[in-house]
């Protein structure tokens, strides 16, 4: 279980961090300057707050009423930053049991054995990090933190600059290790897919506040609040005019679609992902079951690798961003120009505060 109510005034900015998690992975997401790096320096004794508490499986690490702020080599926290921090003139094996020396602690070689076979560095440690390569490096430096049994594990942004293929190597590495040892972990990104691989609960953030938090897959598939759906890359995001007791919801952009969500008045917007839209050729692809269906042409179509970015006009001119797949547009023979229909479900609708 994980606590935490901060607060830290800096020269203009305010930050407020409050939130209480309960499982094991945590992720925490937001724009790059919103105080994501802030929260982790504080939660490993790096930066004290002006105020707050940080209990974490019941031990209280700082609370400002009691004056308790336990020093940073006493949290036994370990934290792993963007850059790998290696010693320079340190071999890889003197850098991974750096913190095992620097404590006095007896070398647990079974621990040390496991921990550089699962993470593939048995070959470089002899080596110096000036001879390795940024995985390599970013290997090093998780062994060096495992290697002293953290109570907590801090990630913050550890494999952005890594290649895709080995940061998804090292990302499942990390979350194989938060699961056997069950070591709380708090995993730092920008990166939806991170939240989606890593989080079992996610905390928020924009602008040195918490957004929102709670269960992973609730807030990535159903988002509380306007700021959290624009965060997690909802193109289609739109003022909300009222909704009429039979659930027909009236957008100030004259738009009118039906939704089966529950709501009230607090509900300002009317959220739809870009991929959670059909597209179709015409009426005969419909089902008979199909709501809040749009005739109209594809004005935009942008190559996106795997996938194609899509501008769809109404007949009645409201403008929908769409995400269809490579194969799909090859199938239907579908591109800029082509006249189409889209169908919008009701899972795909999401009513925002």
């Amino acid at each position: 279980m994980i606590k935490v109510e901060l607060n830290k005034k800096f020269k203009r900015d305010v930050m407020k961090f409050s939130f209480e998690l309960n499982t094991n992975r945590i992720v925490v997401f937001g724009p790059s300057g919103c105080g994501k790096t802030t929260l982790l320096r504080m939660l490993c004794g790096a930066c004290e707050p002006d105020s707050g508490c940080i209990v974490i499986n019941d031990k209280c690490l700082y609370f400002s009423s009691d004056s308790v702020n336990i020093p940073v080599y006493k949290r036994n926290i370990g934290y792993l930053p963007q850059e790998s921090a290696l010693f320079p003139n340190m071999t890889i094996r003197k850098n991974i049991l750096y913190g095992v020396n620097a404590s006095g602690a007896a070398l647990d070689e079974k621990r040390f054995n496991h921990l550089i076979e699962k993470l593939q560095i048995e070959a470089k440690l002899d080596e110096y990090p000036a001879t390795l390569s940024g995985g390599q490096k970013q290997r090093a430096a998780l062994a060096r933190t495992l290697m002293v049994n953290p109570s907590l594990l801090l990630m913050d942004e550890p494999f952005t600059a890594l290649d895709s293929p080995i940061r998804n190597c090292l990302r499942d590495i990390v979350v194989d290790f938060a699961d056997d040892e069950n070591i709380p972990l708090i995993f730092v990104s920008h990166n939806l897919e991170d939240c989606y691989s890593v989080g079992k609960e996610i905390v928020v953030m924009d602008n040195g506040r918490i957004v929102e938090f709670g269960k992973a897959n609730e807030i990535l598939e159903r988002p509380k609040f306007y700021r959290t759906a624009k965060l997690f890359d909802y193109r289609n995001i739109w003022d909300i005019e009222r909704i009429s007791e039979d659930g027909l919801v009236s957008l100030k952009n004259g738009l009118n679609i039906s939704v089966q969500d529950k709501w009230d008045d607090s509900y300002k917007y009317l959220c739809i992902r870009p991929e959670k839209i059909r597209l179709m050729n015409n009426d005969k692809d419909i089902s008979s079951n199909a709501k809040n269906l749009f005739n109209g042409d594809i004005i935009e179509d942008h190559g996106r690798g795997a996938y194609r970015s899509l501008v769809f006009v109404s007949n009645s001119c409201h403008k929908f961003e769409i995400n269809i797949s490579e194969t799909y547009m090859k199938k239907t023979n579908l591109g800029r120009g082509s006249k189409a229909v889209i169908s919008i479900d009701d899972e795909a609708l999401i009513l925002c505060k």
